[in-house]
C-alpha cells in the first residue's frame, strides 16, 4: 500500500519539479499509463505468445508460492530502492 501511494504521488512530484514546466500532472499520468500498457503487452507476448498458453498457466499456478518467497519481500529484495523512494515525499 505504501509503495502504491508513493507511485501514485509521483506525477504531481515530477510536475512540480519540472524546470521547463513542460509536463503537467495529467500529461505525466498519461505517459505512465502508456508505459504500463506497453509493459503489459510485453508480458503478454513473453508469456502467452512466446512461451505458450500452457506455460503461462503453469506460471500462474505457482505464482502464489512465489509471492511468499524472499524475492517478493520488498523490504529485503529492494532494500536500496525502498530507501531512495522513502527519501522523496
Amino acid at each position: 500500500m505504501e509503495m502504491t501511494k508513493r507511485f501514485e504521488a509521483l506525477p504531481a512530484y515530477w510536475a512540480a519539479h519540472d524546470p521547463t514546466g513542460t509536463y503537467s500532472v495529467p500529461k505525466i499520468r498519461d505517459m505512465v499509463e502508456q508505459l504500463m500498457v506497453q509493459g503489459r503487452e510485453q508480458l503478454r507476448k513473453q508469456y502467452v505468445v512466446d512461451q505458450g498458453v500452457e506455460r503461462f498457466r503453469e506460471t500462474c499456478k505457482v505464482y502464489p508460492l512465489a509471492l511468499q518467497s524472499d524475492n517478493f519481500d520488498f523490504e529485503r529484495a529492494y532494500r536500496n530502492e525502498v530507501a531512495v523512494i522513502r527519501r522523496v515525499p
